[in-house]
């Protein structure tokens, strides 16, 4: 074993003391510094046990593309730059506080990658190593899309995704730090993996690829999320937060694949999702960034308790509900501070379990049922709701202290009292006949 030290720029391989102190060519088993000012490019087939770049020193494979193959650690103070094409570097552990630039290569660690202090853009490349740790001081830009074979932490870094995808083949975690990204920019979650990114204002994109189970341990947030529907997503009653997304089409929950994951939409005016959402019995609350809007659920929504809410006082929501609304509990529109919304119901047949709700006292609320079929077990109260209908069908249940503009056909309906243009239908439709209440039309 041999300790070369640079002493001028040059190759790599270039003997006769040209570019290292010691004589004769690095080998496998060397041990390697690079001095400030010294730019040393990789030739030959580059080989060593460590090396360790000094600030203001430079190692590039840019020029030759031969690759370099360590068996020991990598200490990064200056700068590093990988090839264009196959630079495969083995080793234990990267770490440092200067620059790694790595585009269109592979990148193979059998230890951890540090990128604590170190400035790192990568672009093309496969990352291979038992964790890539992007702790305090370190940066990473993508500059095209990149693979990472190991497990990903965000431990008080800055991640920059651009508009391109970063696919991970491990556990995605952040604990602290900052991320942004252009519009497709974001995680592609590539195998069995858990995720946790539990940073609501995130403007990630996520996509959950086929086959792949993402258990989230401790909520996720992005402004896209997207699951295949060979997926699977334990959710554990923690929350998935959509923050503002910048087009349509933002939440994808095929039906089957989540379990108990609670949804918080932070949508704004204008947007339409066309995907089905299952939350697999966990809820769905729909909540503004700003404070008014109009937002169309085209797909389907499966939920247990589903809230509707603007996030100004003394503003109202409007969420059209074109899919079907299928909730096993409570629906709830509005909220103190005279938050108000007006949910429309397509003319679909919806199945809501628990109540429906006004909360507070939010005059503002709306629900119009147009001519659609409701099933409800439990009670429709209609208190602090303007309801509107075209001759909807509502089945089984209570109906109680709701006023209707138009005409309600109640179905099997229990009459709670308080109510007005809600017909009580005959015993030959899809509901047995309970009788005329008070406030019953005939």
């Amino acid at each position: 074993m041999a300790a070369f030290t640079s002493k001028a720029t040059g190759d790599w391989n270039a003997a006769g003391q040209t570019t290292w102190n010691e004589a004769g060519v690095p080998v496998a088993g060397d041990i390697i510094i690079v001095q400030n000012t010294h730019v040393v490019t990789l030739a030959g087939i580059p080989a060593c046990l460590t090396l360790s770049i000094d600030a203001g020193g430079e190692v590039t494979d840019a020029t030759n593309n031969v690759g370099l193959t360590l068996t020991g650690t990598l200490v990064i103070t200056g700068t590093l730059t990988c090839g264009d094409n196959t630079s495969v570097i083995s080793g234990t552990t990267i770490t440092g506080t200067g620059s790694l630039a790595i585009n269109d290569c592979t990148l193979s660690f059998s230890g951890i990658i540090a990128l604590d202090n170190i400035t790192a853009t990568v672009g093309g490349a496969t990352i291979g190593a038992s964790n890539v740790d992007l702790g305090p001081g370190g940066s990473l830009t993508l500059s095209a899309a990149t693979v990472i074979d190991a497990n990903f932490l965000l431990d008080g870094g800055e991640l920059d995704f651009g508009p391109y995808r970063l696919a991970v083949f491990g556990n995605i975690i952040r604990t602290s730090g900052t991320d942004s990204a252009d519009t497709g920019g974001g995680f592609d979650v590539s195998q069995d993996a858990d995720v946790v990114w539990a940073n609501s204002y995130s403007f990630i994109e996520w996509g959950i690829l086929a086959g792949v189970t993402a258990t989230v341990t401790g909520g996720v947030g992005g402004r896209k999320f997207i699951a295949d529907a060979t997926s699977s997503i334990v959710g554990g009653g923690n929350t998935l937060t959509i923050w503002n997304p910048n087009a349509n089409n933002y939440l994808s929950l095929p039906v089957g694949v989540a379990d108990n994951l609670n949804v918080l939409a932070r949508i704004g005016d204008g947007r339409t999702n066309s995907y089905d959402i299952d939350t697999g019995g966990g809820t769905f609350s729909i909540s503004p960034p700003g404070t008014f809007g109009t937002v169309t659920q085209s797909g389907d929504l499966y939920c247990s308790t589903c809230t509707l809410r603007p996030n100004g006082e003394g503003t109202t929501e409007t969420f059209n509900m074109d899919g079907r609304l299928i909730a096993t509990g409570i629906v709830t529109l509005g909220t103190v501070g005279n938050r108000s919304c007006i949910l429309n119901l397509s003319d679909k047949m919806h199945s809501i379990g628990g109540l429906v709700d006004g909360a507070g006292t939010n005059l503002n609320n709306a629900l119009d049922l147009a001519s659609c079929h409701l099933e409800c077990s439990g009670a429709f109260d209609g208190d602090n709701i303007a309801v509107t209908s075209n001759g909807a069908n509502l089945h089984g249940g209570t109906i109680q202290d709701t006023t209707v503009t138009g005409l309600v056909h109640a179905w099997g309906v229990t009459d709670g009292g308080g109510n007005t243009n809600v017909a009580h239908e005959s015993s030959i439709g899809p509901g047995a006949n309970v009788g005329t209440g008070i406030g019953m039309a005939a």
